[in-house]
């Protein structure tokens, strides 16, 4: 076989390996990036104390996020949220049928280890964090 055959079939076999790695690496770490599903634990700051709160962040087939919270030294446990919006960096959501129309604003870190914003409820205003 001529040297100027197996330089174009080297070629090709590179060329054809790139092609079909590409949409596969791209896709991983776009999931990656964007994705926060899984639990993330944290406190709403209020006055006194800090109220331990967990998240669960889950996406759906659709690409629609959904979640639960549980805020155990309130016995709550399993929420459902509603109004889940993650357009990274911002990240929001809210607790349904609960008295002062509780609210999550956050955003996600540049490192993306913690999401932290203002919850409010009530017309009150205090700081959350949250860590996975």
């Amino acid at each position: 076989m001529s040297t100027l055959k197996t330089v174009s079939r080297i070629r090709f076999i590179i060329a054809l390996v790139a092609l079909l790695a590409g949409p596969i690496a791209s896709g991983s770490s776009a999931v990656a990036q964007d994705d926060i599903t899984g639990i993330w634990e944290g406190v709403i700051e209020i006055p006194g104390t800090k109220l331990e709160i967990i998240v669960e962040f889950t996406l759906g087939d659709d690409g629609i996020y959904a979640g639960t919270i549980d805020i155990p030294l309130q016995d709550l446990q399993g929420m459902d949220m509603t109004d889940v919006v993650v357009n990274l960096p911002e990240v929001l959501f809210a607790m349904p049928g609960v008295p002062g129309e509780p609210k999550f604003v956050g955003a996600l870190s540049v490192d993306k280890s913690e999401i932290s914003g203002q919850f409010t409820q009530g017309g009150q205003t205090f700081p959350f964090s949250l860590i996975q």
